[in-house]
Order: C-alpha cells, then sequence, then structure tokens
C-alpha cells in the first residue's frame, strides 16, 4: 500500500538523522545486546563466519541516576575496543552451534599522586559456546538458548576486578526469543528476546553479578534482486547485579539500564555488513560508577 511506502520511508529516515546522545550503561566489559535477526538469531538453515567491532568510552562519572561533577574514585576513564571473531553452524533442524572469541584492548586512566596514568591491557577475552534450539517451529522463528562462557581471558592484570579482559569465572547461559511478521504485506518483522548470565564457577573472591538482557524491536527491508537493506529498531532493557566476594566492590557494582538500539544492514547472497548504535535513555548504576554516552558495533558476515 502507498501509506506503507511512506512509513517505511520515515522508519530509514529516522535511523539516518534521528539520534539523541543519552548515556549508555556502566559495565567495565561489552555485553551490549547483539541487534537483528539474523545471523544472531538461527532463522534460516545456514553456516557463517563473522568479525564484529565494537567501541566503548566510558568517562562520566556517574551516581545512581545522575552525572556528578567530580569522580571521586581514582579510575577516570575507560576506553575498550572489542574485536569478535564467532562461527555460527546449522547442525539440523532442531539445533544450531555457535562459538565466539573476543579479543579486548583497554585502556585505563587512573589518578596516582594527583596525576593520571594510563596502563593498556591486551588480550583474549571469555569465550562463548552457544547451542540454539530451534524445533518448535518450521520456520525457526522461536528458540532456546543455552551456553556457556569460559573463563579463558586474563583477570589478574593490573586493575580492579571488574576492569580485567577476564571475569575468571565460568557462565551458564539461558534465553529464549521469538520472532514474527507484522501485518499481512509480510513487509515488517518484529522479535522478542531475554537472556540470562548466570556465574557458577568463580576464582580468587569475586564473582560477577548475574545479568539479565531483554530487547523488543521490529525491522523493515527493501530488496533489489539479491542485495537487501534492513533498518531494525529496538528497545534493550538490562539488569545486572551487584558482583560479590573479597576482591569485588559490591557497593560500587550493578546498575539497570533502558536504551534504544538502532541498527543497519546490508546483504547480497554471500555478505552482510550491519552498523548498530545503542543510545541509552535511563542509566541507574550502585555507588559510584563511569559510563560512556553510546556504544557502536559493526559487522561483517560471509555465509558459506
Amino acid at each position: 500500500m502507498k501509506h506503507t511506502g511512506y512509513v517505511r520511508a520515515a522508519f530509514l529516515l529516522f535511523f539516518l538523522i534521528g539520534s539523541p546522545t543519552f548515556l549508555w550503561a556502566c559495565a567495565c566489559g561489552y555485553n551490549a545486546f547483539h541487534m537483528g535477526i539474523n545471523p544472531y538469531f538461527p532463522t534460516t538453515p545456514s553456516t557463517s563466519i563473522s568479525l564484529e567491532y565494537a567501541y566503548l568510552n566510558q568517562d562520566l562519572p556517574w551516581k545512581e541516576s545522575s552525572r556528578v561533577e567530580t569522580d571521586i574514585h581514582s579510575q577516570e576513564a575507560i576506553q575498550t575496543q572489542f574485536i569478535t571473531a564467532s562461527f555460527q553452524h546449522y547442525l539440523n533442524p532442531n539445533w544450531t552451534l555457535e562459538i565466539a572469541l573476543p579479543f579486548w584492548s583497554r585502556q585505563l586512566t587512573e589518578t596516582e599522586d594527583s596525576e593520571s596514568v594510563s596502563h593498556r591491557l591486551n588480550g583474549i577475552a571469555d569465550l562463548v559456546i552457544k547451542g540454539f534450539y530451534t524445533g518448535f517451529d518450521p520456520n525457526m522463528s522461536s528458540g532456546l538458548v543455552t551456553g556457556i562462557k569460559l573463563p579463558t581471558g586474563p583477570f589478574r592484570d593490573f586493575g580492579e576486578r571488574d576492569t580485567q579482559i577476564g571475569s575468571g569465572s565460568t557462565d551458564v547461559i539461558l534465553g529464549a526469543y521469538q520472532v514474527g511478521e507484522w501485518g499481512n504485506s509480510g513487509e515488517w518483522n518484529w522479535f522478542v528476546n531475554g537472556q540470562g548470565n548466570l556465574p557458577i564457577l568463580v576464582q580468587d573472591q569475586y564473582r560477577p553479578g548475574s545479568e539479565i538482557n531483554t530487547s523488543l524491536g521490529i525491522s523493515t527491508q527493501w530488496d533489489w534482486g539479491e542485495f537487501r537493506v534492513q533498518p531494525l529498531l529496538q528497545v534493550l532493557g538490562t539488569y545486572k547485579f551487584r558482583d560479590s566476594g573479597d576482591q569485588a566492590d559490591s557497593v560500587n557494582s550493578g546498575y539497570r539500564r533502558a536504551a534504544v538500539g538502532l541498527g543497519l544492514s546490508s546483504q547480497t547472497r554471500h555478505w552482510q555488513l550491519q552498523s548498530n548504535l545503542a543510545l541509552p535513555f535511563f542509566t541507574y548504576v550502585n555507588g559510584d560508577q563511569v559510563i560512556a554516552p553510546q556504544l557502536f558495533s559493526v559487522k561483517i558476515s560471509y555465509f558459506l
């Protein structure tokens, strides 16, 4: 319909020019919700390899739900670049396997003896293995997620435990998702997703807080032969519990966050390029923490 075309055009225009600045969450690690239906949700029988880059600059001192003028911590800023290589493979109509290996490059800037001193941390972070069960529907539109995060990253380098590249913990990952069409034309898709991370084995008297992530989103698409453009809009929610243990800063850990996620992907038969921007509009932290105004990521995937 003609009015549907206007709505879709306005939807794309919002992604190109409509991006207010909000505040990204206080987590020192990168656990941003992945944005997009495929390849993050295995809705087709395919195999893909991907490389993702994300950047996070935490330099705003934050207390509870507002910014503070001075940072009472010695920590001034945390700048992190995340590079993640992943492999997703369709095993059978019921199961899809995903393996993700991240590399982090992190710079910590702190105040020591009234002077700013920077320290650089580089290394392989924690390996994540997930299994997607998609046997509920023939079209793979719904699924359960189960997985494990292994402590492959270093967690005894410079800095506090929550700024390390690795957490030192083994986590169980549990989640579920549903994808569907909106309207009779099939031009719009919607999805809802939820996932939890629960540390079950920890080391050196430090237990990172469990984390729950949720998202609700819509997307549309334009096709020109084998070329497809797909804008996406979603609302993201996160609840992270406090860290615990003798090596944890429990008072200044844990947060609640709500964000809007903007995504745009272009895809051919074998290649897909995705760019995503997360813009929180509500952030509440326990104690005093440093946060970032946004998180940006770009991902390229090849479908075998």
